[in-house]
């Protein structure tokens, strides 16, 4: 093995390090978090099943330099544990909304199955799975932000996202179209767009290595409108893992 090729193999040695080190930093956030118990292991379970490749990719594009903070401080899965770390979780996840934004993605994604199933899907399934995703993870960019802002008077509601997945969870219940060509329409106007159908893309990606889902999912077959939501809602589990 020349120079060059050791290197190559030192380097590679030390990003697995640190996105073992993420994983674990993730993991023990999640754990201290003021989540409910079956949410934490959902969580939990994520955070270790997904690929290294997505993880990598998802820490890039929020910013989490994963490989200096493993080099500053190697030792912060264990520091989250502690009392004050705790007392600050729980402060970012109130501001940040976290617990009532995954509620209300929960029962969207229950409501959205439950219409897939009986064929009543008020619009196309692709813009429906854009929309939520976009509402969900819209406080993630700057271009979020404006999209969410713009969806708050579309759904005539405080431009929060668990407040707006409740208002499209209902435009999807009363079969009001309209509103939902409006949320896609402001979503297709702005580079936010692109930005989730890029993280979509990367999820389906990971989704089309497996040769079949999970029968846990209780239906037997879905598109992709309405697997990828439920497929990270049981916690990332499907039949290629173990345990």
């Amino acid at each position: 093995m020349n120079t060059k090729q050791q290197q190559t193999v030192i380097a590679s040695d030390d990003n697995q390090a640190a996105l073992h080190w993420l994983r674990q930093t993730l993991s023990a956030a999640f754990e201290v978090s003021p989540l409910t118990v079956s949410l934490k292991k959902r969580a939990t379970s994520f955070v270790w099943r997904i690929p290294g490749w997505l993880l990598a990719a998802w820490a890039r594009v929020f910013n989490v330099d994963y490989k200096h903070g493993f080099e500053v401080c190697p030792n912060l899965p264990e520091h989250l544990r502690s009392d004050t770390s705790r007392e600050l979780l729980a402060q970012a996840f109130e501001s940040e909304r976290a617990a009532p934004t995954i509620r209300s993605l929960r029962q969207t994604v229950v409501t959205v199955l439950g219409l897939l199933r009986q064929g009543y899907l008020p619009a196309d399934g692709e813009m429906i799975e854009r929309g939520i995703a976009a509402l969900a993870l819209s406080r993630c960019t700057r271009t979020g932000c404006e999209f969410m802002t713009e969806s708050g008077t579309i759904l005539q509601d405080s431009p929060l996202p668990d407040r707006l997945l409740n208002k499209y969870r209902l435009a999807l219940e009363q079969g009001d179209g309209g509103k939902l060509k409006n949320i896609d329409a402001a979503l297709k106007s702005s580079s936010y767009c692109g930005w989730i159908i890029s993280r979509l893309r990367e999820v389906k990606r990971w989704l089309s290595g497996y040769r079949e889902l999970n029968i846990r999912w209780e239906i037997e077959t879905l598109p992709d409108n309405g697997g990828v939501y439920e497929f990270l809602l049981k916690g990332g589990k499907n039949n290629g893992d173990k345990g």
